[in-house]
Order: C-alpha cells, then sequence, then structure tokens
C-alpha cells in the first residue's frame, strides 16, 4: 500500500543511544473491531538508560498496546485514548512496585 521508511534516532550527549526505543509496526489481526480493520499502527516507545526495562517487557508493552488500540471502537482518537490510558496504567503500577 504505502512504503514508510522511519530511522529512530536517540541521540544523548552526541551519542546514539541504540536499544533504548521500541518501535513496531502492526496490521490488524483477524479477529478486530470493524472500525479499525483498515488501520495500521506504528508504535514507537522511548525510554531512558535509567528505566532499566528490559526488552521483553517492552515487547509485551508494545503488543497489549496494539492488542488495545485494535479492540477499541469507534474513532481513531477514541483508540489512541485508551491506548494512552493503558500505557499509562502500566508505567504506574510498574513504578508503584
Amino acid at each position: 500500500m504505502y512504503d514508510l521508511n522511519i530511522l529512530p534516532i536517540h541521540l544523548s550527549q552526541g551519542r546514539n543511544l541504540p536499544g533504548s526505543i521500541s518501535m513496531q509496526a502492526f496490521a490488524p489481526p483477524r479477529r478486530t473491531d470493524r472500525s479499525r480493520s483498515e488501520d495500521i499502527l506504528i508504535l514507537s516507545i522511548a525510554f531512558s538508560p535509567e528505566d532499566d526495562i528490559p526488552a521483553d517487557v517492552r515487547q509485551k508493552w508494545v503488543s497489549h498496546l496494539s492488542q488495545t488500540f485494535f479492540k477499541t471502537s469507534g474513532s481513531v482518537t477514541s483508540a489512541l485514548r485508551g491506548l494512552i490510558e493503558t500505557l499509562n496504567l502500566t508505567i504506574l503500577e510498574r513504578n508503584i512496585r
């Protein structure tokens, strides 16, 4: 459909910090809300090195966020709002622990 090239660059004090950004693109799963059936979601989440969140945990978060987006009915704005609320709760729970 489209060609999209995304090259994330994350610099700190002039140095590239590879691995600090989780980026993934998602097509709609088979069982998705009708209003999301044509949407494509690209998520990019950047963490500071002090956060020390393992790659497998970041991957679980991104996967869960995509599921939240595609299961939400209504406008794209409401689906993104649900995604952000889920992310905020996930980070809050982690910070409380």
